[in-house]
């Protein structure tokens, strides 16, 4: 079909055998051994012509070609959802990696924080990037891994409220309070009597935390500079944790090679 097109585009044989890159002797022969083998091609007056059906071909190759290119330069677009301190601090530094992975993708990045799964069900992004496991069963999901939570707060707090600190006395502190991170579920002993602000969205949470505005629960990977440089005070030896995971609706078997990939990816993410 090649030779055909290259011939059909062509006024003479030279010209063909030029476009084609071989000899005219060896195109001529071609020429003729296509037409041996089918009518889209005769002879008139010692020069090769395309017949109608050849002319039909040339065109329906064409069309095929046209399409194929079509279907191969066509972008994908991927909505991606999670909470935006995640997307800033995880998910945006390792944007390069996942476009060389998922190559001609066009990536929509959607921030949430009150949770992913309603913009799943909704169709309103395709992925979900969030931590626990979401209560619908029309939500896939799997669990890739763990994200450490600590009690913090900053050095100046820490300094003016050290001695309760000692004694566990943290109903008398001032508390800032994420609504999707509930204290009395990673540490039921703690009560809460001095609720100082409360947000729905952990990166005010984070940044009330940052100002001195009291002590509070948080992700490890949101604070874990201002903890190395020592802002910030761990508050209790001990940990919480929660499962990072993919989500996915159920019923989008197209995304398998999507949601694998990003499976794969996440299980590399540090965390800690």
């Amino acid at each position: 079909m090649e030779l055909l097109s290259f011939f059909e585009e062509s006024t003479s044989l030279a010209k063909t055998a030029i476009a084609f890159g071989r000899d005219i002797t060896i195109v001529s022969r071609m020429l003729k051994r296509i037409s041996e083998k089918g009518s889209v091609l005769e002879k008139i007056s010692g020069r090769w012509n395309l017949t109608e059906q050849g002319k039909q071909l040339c065109a329906l190759s064409r069309d095929t070609i046209k399409a194929q290119k079509a279907v191969l330069s066509e972008r994908k677009s991927l909505r991606i959802g999670t909470n935006r301190e995640f997307m800033q601090k995880i998910l945006l530094p390792d944007y390069k990696k996942i476009k060389e992975h998922l190559t001609n993708t066009e990536f929509i990045f959607r921030s949430y924080e009150t949770g992913t799964e309603k913009a799943v069900l909704d169709g309103q992004i395709d992925i979900a990037i969030d931590c626990g496991n979401p209560y619908s069963p029309d939500v896939s999901f799997k669990n890739c891994v763990q994200e450490p939570m600590i009690l913090c707060c900053h050095i100046d707090v820490y300094n003016k409220y050290k001695s309760l600190f000692k004694q566990s006395k943290y109903e008398e502190i001032p508390h800032i309070h994420y609504e999707r991170l509930r204290i009395d579920k990673y540490y039921p002993h703690i009560k809460i009597h001095n609720l100082a602000l409360q947000f729905s969205d952990v990166v005010n949470a984070r940044d009330a935390c940052m100002l001195g505005h009291g002590w509070t629960l948080l992700p490890v990977y949101m604070i874990r500079d201002a903890i190395k440089k020592k802002t910030v005070i761990q508050l209790s030896p001990q940990t919480a944790a929660e499962k990072y995971g993919v989500w996915w609706l159920r019923s989008r078997q197209s995304l398998v090679r999507e949601s694998e990939y990003f499976v794969s990816w996440l299980k590399q993410v540090d965390l800690c």
